[in-house]
């Protein structure tokens, strides 16, 4: 394995900055670069805390090449936890020099699709990254793992395995057709990556302000983009409008537009944003039996998310495409004097003889229907 002495991270959010004194505590004797298009004294100071080099620089498809390459060789790690810089240009950088790349999801240079009336779906980026690997077949990347997508679906195989233990299936699956037939034995029908955020700030949100408790620039993209889900076999019927990729659809509504019902284990039943999310597509995709055109099996996957009261109150900010109206951005950190934010995996299964369509919740219509869930 190569022996890495220098970490280069492009994007110095809350991604970074927790990542930061786990580099510090177990790879104490690695350099650490820190790329950032603004730097404020708090960045500054975190960064010197912890010995890392930062550095103001804007990343764009023009002068990235110049900027990286000079920090790339086969001892380099190469991180991206910056939003609008090329996952895929990154890749093709990293592997010219030998370096190894991380990211935690797929990132284009401009969201704006085509016909530049809508953002760029994640079905396209997860596409588009995964015809680069059928070419190059390179080891060396790890795309789209941080929490979700990535770790959850660690979280998703454990459920599995615990839900086969408490129903007497035995169970030890090793590759993607095994692991999908435990679920089809399982009889999942729904799975949902459930988050509710239940933060309360000590400040108070000024009536033109964005805020968020994680990315206010993700976060606005993720509302902006047109709402997508995998889409399951035992499914009746499509949303109006959805256009079907593959495992997956493309709503017409963003996911701003689109509610659904979900459950945690403190909050319990709770109304959420179907946000797309890699993870909707890639477990979707990879839970699926038989051809993928005609699929014996394959779960209904997505990703559904309430944030806090304030970035409720933020999310009325956005027009149709624009975030024109939004004055200031702002993440909540110190501010934040009680909740939490839970995320997790929701498996559902459909009472036997049920028929089960998914929650679906637009702003202009009533709920089309409901799942029976046990």
């Amino acid at each position: 394995m190569k022996a890495i002495t220098h970490v280069v991270i492009i994007g110095f959010g809350s991604i970074a900055q927790g990542l930061l004194p786990l580099l510090s505590k177990h790879y104490s004797r690695v350099k650490i670069t820190i790329f950032e298009k603004s730097i404020s004294k708090s960045l500054s100071d975190i960064a010197t805390e912890f010995s890392a080099d930062l550095k103001e620089e804007t990343i764009t498809s023009k002068n990235f090449k110049h900027i990286l390459s000079p920090h790339l060789n086969k001892n380099t790690f190469l991180v991206n936890l910056a939003i609008s810089i090329s996952s895929l240009e990154l890749i093709i950088l990293a592997k010219k020099y030998g370096s190894l790349y991380l990211d935690t999801c797929i990132e284009p240079w401009n969201y704006k699709s085509e016909d530049n009336q809508t953002l760029t779906s994640n079905y396209e980026l997860r596409e588009a990254i995964k015809k680069h690997k059928q070419k190059s077949n390179d080891p060396t990347a790890i795309v789209a793992h941080g929490a979700n997508p990535g770790f959850i679906s660690i979280l998703l195989k454990k459920a599995l395995i615990e839900m086969a233990a408490t129903n007497n299936i035995k169970a030890d699956p090793s590759t993607q057709i095994e692991w999908a037939a435990l679920a089809k034995e399982l009889e999942i029908q729904v799975i949902q990556i459930s988050e509710h955020d239940s933060q309360i700030s000590a400040s108070t949100r000024a009536p033109l302000d964005f805020i968020s408790t994680w990315s206010t620039d993700g976060l606005i993209t993720e509302l902006l983009q047109p709402a997508e889900l995998g889409w399951g076999t035992h499914e009746i019927e499509m949303p109006s409008g959805a256009r079907k990729n593959g495992h997956a659809i493309e709503m017409l509504e963003q996911g701003r537009e689109v509610r659904v019902k979900s459950w945690s284990p403190n909050y319990l039943e709770f109304s959420a944003y179907l946000l797309t999310h890699n993870e909707a597509l890639s477990i979707s995709e990879y839970l699926t039996l038989g051809d993928a055109e005609n699929p014996i099996y394959r779960p209904t996957v997505y990703y559904a998310y309430e944030p806090c009261d304030q970035t409720l109150d933020s999310i009325q900010l956005l027009d149709r495409s624009t975030e024109a109206k939004i004055a200031k951005k702002i993440i909540l950190k110190d501010e934040i004097i009680s909740g939490t934010d839970e995320l997790g995996v929701f498996l559902i299964r459909a009472v036997a003889g049920a028929e089960c369509n998914t929650v679906i919740e637009l702003k202009q219509e009533p709920h089309v229907a409901s799942p029976s869930a046990e």
